[in-house]
C-alpha cells in the first residue's frame, strides 16, 4: 500500500529545490530585526526592561550586520509617542539616549490638555442650558454626555489635528537636532 504523507512532508518535497535569493534574504533579516525592535520596546513600555538594560539590547542591535541605523532607533522610538498616551518612558529614553529635550512636547501636551479641558466644559454648560431649554431638565444631577454629542466629537477632533501638527514639527526638530 502506498505510504500517507503529511501536509509538511508534501510542501518540503515541493520546496526542496527553492532558495532565497541576496534580496529576499537581507529582507528577511530586516524583517526578523524589526520583530526584535518591537520585542525589546514592548517589554520596555511594560516595564519588563528598564533603560539600561534597553539601551544595551539598542546598542547589540545597532552593532549587529545588516542592524539598523540609529536613526531608525530613534524614529521607531518617536513614532511610539502619542498625544495624550501614557509617554513618560518614552521621553525618558528619548532624553537619555539622544540627549532630546523633551520640554517642547510635554509643553505641546499640557497645552492640548487644557484646551480640550476648556472646551469640554463650554459644551457642557451649552449641553445643560440646551436641555434646561428645551425640556426644563436641570440641576446639579445633570451630567451631559460629551462622547456621544457630535459637536463635542467633531470639536476634540479638531483640536487633536491641531496639536498633532504641533507635535509632527516638534517631532521633525528632535529629529534635525539628533541627525
Amino acid at each position: 500500500m502506498g505510504e500517507i504523507k503529511s501536509t509538511l512532508d508534501l510542501v518540503l518535497e515541493k520546496t526542496r529545490h527553492l532558495t532565497l535569493s541576496e534580496e529576499e534574504k537581507r529582507q528577511q533579516k530586516r524583517k526578523e530585526e524589526r520583530k526584535r525592535l518591537a520585542g525589546l520596546l514592548q517589554r520596555y513600555q511594560d516595564g519588563l526592561a528598564d533603560i539600561d538594560k534597553t539601551g544595551e539590547e539598542l546598542d547589540r542591535l545597532v552593532q549587529t550586520e545588516d542592524g539598523p541605523a540609529e536613526s531608525a532607533l530613534r524614529d521607531e522610538v518617536m513614532s511610539r509617542l502619542a498625544l495624550g498616551g501614557d509617554n513618560a518612558r518614552w521621553l525618558e529614553l528619548l532624553q537619555s539616549r539622544y540627549r532630546i529635550d523633551p520640554s517642547g512636547w510635554q509643553q505641546i501636551e499640557r497645552n492640548f490638555f487644557i484646551a480640550v479641558d476648556s472646551a469640554a466644559g463650554r459644551r457642557i454648560e451649552e449641553m445643560k442650558q440646551e436641555l434646561e431649554r428645551l425640556g426644563r431638565i436641570g440641576g446639579s444631577a445633570v451630567v451631559p454626555n460629551l462622547e456621544a454629542d457630535a459637536t463635542w466629537v467633531e470639536t476634540r477632533r479638531a483640536i487633536t489635528a491641531d496639536f498633532q501638527e504641533l507635535l509632527a514639527a516638534e517631532l521633525a526638530r528632535w529629529r534635525s537636532d539628533t541627525a
